[in-house]
């Protein structure tokens, strides 16, 4: 029976596990209303598996219901086995309640308001991620490295190969590493949920971007283009992979300096002579030599989660890949909590990265990552500003209503921004205004009256003073 290698192996693994859907998934439905300064929060949340192809709702861990009982002021209900509703008022920060982060923040003038709503769902904490996968990506080559001074120590042109994987190969697998890392924590960035995520667009991006450095660093040609198809054809009907591996090391051996007509160096040499042998070796030795497991013992020691020994679902080389290469890998969001959210306000958003359904309400679908504590993707953050004209005092000083939208929300900012000596003197002259009146020449006169720090400054390159309020007075007239 033939064996695939090694590198088609973790290929194959690689992308079995960016697809693989999780069956079992928290289930989280997130509606916000905000009244004034505050924010009604209302949480629907369930568990859900899927038997027999029917999606059912199973039992929620009592101590995540807590947390939500104690956030909300409930008590955990009886019957686990249900959904669940938690809702309560908050004012200024949003509570941590899904493994996150927020604030709603509202500022009333009397022209009109200005409201924020932020919020991060799951953990922002990506460095200790980072950290493992470069650990691990050592560890793999640290594995490989100890193999060779096993199998070909007394070889004598195998140590110039050995320098090589433990250094350029080194590097290279940890910069591949950091392509599949930063394609997990911004394959949302490629696609925006609105539109949902391209998993096809996404893979061909990562893939091409792999292609191309591996390319670039020698470890093929891609001008032998056809030669490789050639090759890979041989390969898929016949079941030899001997014409992929001969181009696949006589690249590698280029790069190491090897002139086209040498002999290839004798790891290289063994692997095209025969592969079964080589990779059961190496597998072998990953299992079962004292000297890895005295590493990994070694590594159990500060393991969050250990590497399991005894494993006959996985190899030791197989469980160091996953950990470079493949923790919590969750490009297409398929193994997160989902979440939806609706944010319902008066009118539509100045801005807002959901979606507007034209009839009162912000929507988000997303994933909660890592949200007990593991941050191995970058966490969603909602956002959205919104702004409403005091529809009575406008229309009553200047006609009608004449800043809204983004403008009232730059008004708003910049009201917000005055110390209150020049905030309270613009207010009483905005209040003494009636409709029809010449605008720009009674703000200019109200200058005059003693408010020159209030309407002039000077700018940033110290150049001539400009007035910062007759744009705005300009913007007011109907």
């Amino acid at each position: 029976m033939s064996r695939v290698p090694r590198a088609y192996l973790a290929c194959g693994l690689f992308l079995s596990l960016v697809l693989l859907t999780s069956c079992k998934s928290t289930k989280f439905e997130l509606e916000l209303r905000p009244d004034g300064d505050s924010i009604q929060r209302k949480v629907t949340t369930w568990v859900q598996d899927t038997k027999d192809d029917d999606i059912i709702i199973v039992e929620y861990p009592a101590e995540e219901l807590q947390h939500f009982a104690d956030i909300y002021g409930f008590t955990v209900p009886e019957d686990l086995v249900a959904k669940h509703e938690f809702e309560k008022s908050f004012q200024g920060n949003m509570p941590n309640d899904m493994g996150g982060s927020g604030w709603y923040l509202r500022r009333e003038t009397t022209m009109g308001s200005s409201s924020a709503y932020l919020e991060r769902f799951g953990d922002d904490q990506i460095a200790p991620d980072l950290r493992s996968r470069e650990l691990n990506a050592h560890r793999t080559i640290d594995v490989f490295v100890a193999w060779l001074d096993t199998e070909y120590s007394k070889k004598k042109d195998s140590s110039e190969f050995r320098r090589f994987i433990d250094t350029v190969v080194r590097e290279d697998f940890w910069n591949v590493v950091l392509y599949s890392w930063g394609y997990d924590l911004f394959s949302a960035e490629i696609q925006p949920s609105d539109s949902g995520i391209d998993e096809e667009l996404v893979l061909t991006h990562l893939g091409i971007r792999v292609a191309a450095y591996l390319a670039e660093h020698g470890y093929f040609d891609p001008l032998q283009a056809v030669q490789y198809l050639r090759a890979a054809h041989v390969w898929d009907y016949t079941g030899d992979p001997k014409p992929v591996l001969e181009l696949i090391t006589r690249s590698i051996a280029a790069k190491m300096g090897v002139a086209p007509g040498d002999p290839l160096p004798e790891p290289l040499a063994d692997l095209v002579l025969d592969w079964e042998q080589w990779f059961e070796s190496f597998d072998e030795f990953a299992n079962d030599n004292d000297e890895v497991r005295a590493m990994i013992e070694e590594w159990n020691l500060t393991e969050r989660e250990p590497f399991d020994l005894e494993s006959d679902k996985q190899s030791i080389l197989e469980q160091l890949l996953d950990r470079a290469i493949l923790p919590e890998f969750d490009i297409f969001g398929s193994g997160g909590d989902q979440l939806k959210v609706a944010l319902h306000v008066p009118v539509e958003p100045v801005y807002a990265n959901g979606q507007w359904d034209g009839e009162g309400a912000v929507m988000w679908t997303e994933y909660v990552r890592g949200r007990r504590g593991v941050g191995e993707n970058l966490p969603d953050i909602l956002h959205a500003i919104w702004s409403e004209p005091t529809t009575d005092f406008q229309t009553k000083h200047f006609g009608n209503v004449v800043l809204e939208g983004e403008a009232l929300a730059e008004y708003v900012f910049w009201h917000t921004s005055l110390p209150i000596k020049m905030a309270e003197p613009w207010d009483e002259f905005l209040a003494s205004l009636e409709p029809g009146h010449e605008l720009v020449t009674e703000f200019r006169q109200f200058c005059r009256n003693g408010h020159e720090e209030l309407c002039e400054a000077t700018q940033e390159d110290g150049l001539s003073p400009h007035s910062v309020f007759e744009d705005t007075i300009s913007s007011l007239l109907p």
